[in-house]
């Protein structure tokens, strides 16, 4: 397991709405945080990755002084159990991979919040020989959410969203 701490200091950040009405705004950024990662594994083939941030990311000075910086959670995280194992000549791996992302604001005024998600993959790969199949289902719940909003527009109704439940099979070579 790593744990990293960290503090960053970003001057300025512009922001430029882009309506032609309001005029851009040069904010500086300041985060205090804390990222984790760590791999669990056990003899029986079981494994478990887990990768975290938690972070106090603010504007620091100007009008907006003390509001959260836009699109940043205060925390997300996603963990990936597996488990391998063999049968004869052929390793297969079934995986899952829940993710959660906290509540975050659109824009830096602070004034459109967009929602937190949470979402859950599914997997499994096929190893023979020098062949692998893989079988993904991606978002499996077909949970909705918003990775962020309209950076030109924070009250327009659209935004950057996670993809819908689908599905994808591939077939790899090692050479």
């Amino acid at each position: 397991m790593y744990a990293t701490g960290f503090y960053t200091m970003v001057e300025p950040s512009f922001f430029v709405a882009l309506s032609g009405v309001t005029p851009g705004v040069a904010n500086d950024n300041e985060a205090i945080g804390l990222e984790i990662d760590g791999n669990w594994y056990n003899d029986l083939g079981i494994s478990v990755n887990l990768n975290a941030t938690f972070q106090k990311a603010e504007i620091d000075g100007g009008p907006l002084d003390g509001n959260s910086v836009q699109r940043q959670p205060d925390w997300q995280f996603r963990i990936t159990p597996a488990y391998d194992f063999e049968l004869g000549p052929t390793e297969i791996t079934v995986y899952g991979t829940f993710t959660a992302v906290d509540d975050r604001f659109s824009d830096p005024a602070n004034l459109v919040e967009i929602d937190g998600y949470e979402k859950l993959d599914l997997g499994l790969i096929v190893a023979v020989d020098r062949l692998e199949f893989q079988i993904v289902a991606d978002n499996v719940t077909d949970d909705d959410g918003l990775t962020e909003g309209d950076p030109r527009n924070p009250l327009a109704p659209n935004g950057r969203f996670i993809l819908p439940r689908s599905f994808k099979f591939s077939v790899g070579y090692s050479f």
